[in-house]
């Protein structure tokens, strides 16, 4: 056997322990995308992707019904301005009123 011959030969083992090397990292590689995928999209139960989107419809359903209660929250206080102002005009008028009859009385 030459020594182009023992190279070549080398070469191709050397070759095909890369090949073998490679093709076990992919078995690997497609047993750890297989389990990924299981727990992403659950094996019979809800995975991880079902999980979150219950997760974010959820947290969608409480910021609304936090975004509805401050708005009731606001609406009421205003409600309360409303009737404080009501009240104070009332007093004013009542004020005046007395202010007048007084005047008109006692003068």
């Amino acid at each position: 056997m030459t020594k182009f011959e023992r190279d070549v030969y080398e070469k191709f083992d050397s070759l095909k322990s890369t090949l073998n090397d490679l093709d076990k990292k992919i078995v690997k590689l497609t047993e750890n995308l297989e389990s990924d995928y299981h727990a992403l999209h659950g094996n019979g139960e809800p995975g991880l992707l079902g999980k979150f989107s219950t997760l974010d419809k959820h947290v969608t359903e409480i910021e609304h019904n936090l975004d509805k209660r401050v708005t009731d929250i606001e609406n009421d206080h205003k409600k309360e301005d409303r009737r404080k102002a009501d009240i104070i005009t009332w007093i004013a008028i009542g004020v005046e009123a007395v202010g007048t009859a007084w005047a008109i009385f006692f003068r």
